[in-house]
């Protein structure tokens, strides 16, 4: 498998496992049995579609790899790219897309080159109605009934891409897409760091472990939050919640400010973007 580092084509020779990524600082480890200790790389030796990557995501995944002796006599790792496996995410760089359509393409290094397409549904929330195109994000890959490869469960890779396409589509941009599926009429309401209240239900919480998930229409997964993140106090599993969003480092949401939804018992199993009760203005 060959990837494109400046502008050389390289296929790496070493395979092993990111031992560990500092995403601020700009380099981190690699476990491999061909070497006697851990092989360092930098940023720069990231395959393109790698480079804004968090922490969390590289570390324990399995890459492919080129090694140079440096300055020291240690050896360095160079062309670092991740290799596929089935059940872990992967990266790349959206290529093309059309809301109109309804779908676009992602390209990315660890599907060796190759093209995936994936559907509107897809994509976070904040940046429907933008223009994604170039975007780096991390996704899973299903196989479609035909047998084809599809990308889906798109997230961005930066943190401050996510935030920055949040504050654009809630609820400013929500002009350009005003009512996209999951969203009630007139879009999300209200305002703040991540973008707006939304309402939900709890599917967990646990006191003892401090924190919970709740389920909103439009997300792809549970939006997990803190005991620290409650505006009154222990919730239960099955109510109705209001809270306002903020996005992580890696790109993923986080529920804080979550309070009982006003009045009554929230109805409608899950509930729904807008501003019903406790917060929503």
């Amino acid at each position: 498998m060959s990837i494109v580092l400046g502008n050389q084509m390289v296929s790496p020779s070493y395979g092993g496992v990111v031992k560990s990524w500092n995403g601020m600082k700009g380099f981190g480890f690699i476990a491999s049995d061909g070497f006697g200790g851990d092989v360092m790389f930098s940023k720069k030796d990231l395959a393109e579609d790698l480079r804004e990557v968090q922490g969390k995501f590289l570390q324990g995944k399995a890459v492919a790899f080129d090694a140079v002796e440096g300055v020291d006599g240690r050896m360095k790792a160079t062309a670092v790219q991740l290799v596929m496996v089935e059940g872990q995410a992967v990266a790349g760089m959206i290529k093309s897309y059309s809301e109109k359509n309804g779908y676009g393409f992602i390209n990315s290094t660890a599907m060796g080159g190759e093209d995936l397409r994936f559907q509107n549904r897809d994509i976070p929330q904040a940046a429907m109605g933008a223009n994604i195109i170039g975007q780096l994000v991390t996704f899973q890959v299903k196989t479609r009934p035909d047998g084809k490869m599809m990308a889906c469960q798109l997230q961005f890779q930066s943190g401050q891409t996510a935030q920055r396409f949040s504050q654009l589509g809630f609820p400013d941009g929500m002009a350009h897409n005003p009512s996209p599926k999951g969203f009630g009429k007139g879009g999300m309401k209200g305002g703040g760091g991540g973008g707006g209240m939304m309402t939900g239900m709890v599917k967990t919480f646990s006191e003892k472990n401090g924190y919970g998930f709740i389920t909103a229409p439009g997300q792809q997964s549970d939006i997990k939050f803190g005991q620290s993140d409650l505006a009154g106090g222990a919730v239960s599993s099955g109510t109705q919640v209001s809270f306002s969003v903020a996005y992580l480092p890696d790109g993923r949401v986080q529920a804080k400010n979550v309070q009982v939804a006003g009045g009554g018992d929230g109805g409608g199993g899950g509930g729904s973007y807008g501003g019903g009760g406790g917060g929503g203005g």
